[in-house]
């Protein structure tokens, strides 16, 4: 097992215990989120040439443009409005490129996805809330581990690599009963990778819907 794989299996089991001592499970929270999910085209198209060359298209119409993040977490109960834990999420993306090199012929145009794995240790704090505290901001920031993978139809071109990553995000959580609340976020997410694959940062942001209980 190499390094990064030993960060990130350091970070889920230091989550794992941090959780695990909490008194009981009624102090835990539990989240799911789902978005849509927009990248930096330039970090591909770094992938694909091996230097920053503007070969990237993309049409304005085209659903490879867009892509989607699900993802869900566990949590402690709030403690001043601050709570820490760990998340899991899957983030993909399709892109069409066309340009001049070994992978696309001049004039032509291929068609391809980029994919992320990511666990990250998220730390959220929470204000007391507006409207008697039915409706609350709240800002979060985390950092951990993604593991980022980049394939081209019929497989003739793959990346895959690990990199550190962090993310930052705000938005409103809707409170609906003590244990139950659904959420509105912004989300900028950020791998920042120097591999031996893929050495272009994977920028991904969005806003997502969620429910945390």
């Amino acid at each position: 097992m190499n390094k990064r794989k030993c960060s990130v299996a350091l970070i889920v089991a230091t989550a794992t215990s941090y959780l695990s001592s909490t008194a009981n499970a009624e102090d835990l929270r539990f989240t799911i989120f789902g978005a849509e999910n927009r990248i930096n085209s330039q970090a591909v198209t770094d992938q694909l040439n091996g230097e920053v060359v503007d070969m990237m298209e993309r049409s304005a119409d085209a659903d490879e443009k867009h892509g989607f993040v699900v993802g869900g977490g566990i949590s402690s109960a709030a403690r001043s409005g601050l709570t820490y834990g760990l998340e899991l999420a899957y983030r993909r993306n399709g892109f069409d490129v066309s340009g001049d090199n070994q992978f696309v012929g001049t004039n032509e145009e291929r068609s391809g996805r980029t994919s992320v794995m990511s666990a990250m240790l998220n730390a959220d704090y929470e204000h007391s809330g507006i409207g008697e505290g039915a409706v609350s901001p709240f800002m979060n920031l985390g950092a951990g581990y993604a593991r980022l993978r980049t394939v081209l139809e019929n497989d003739d071109f793959k990346t895959v690599d690990n990199a550190p990553a962090f993310q930052v995000g705000g938005g409103l959580r809707f409170h609906h009963s003590d244990r139950l609340s659904t959420f509105l976020e912004y989300r900028y997410f950020r791998a920042i990778a120097d591999g031996d694959n893929v050495d272009s940062d994977y920028v991904g942001h969005g806003v997502s819907i969620g429910l945390r209980f």
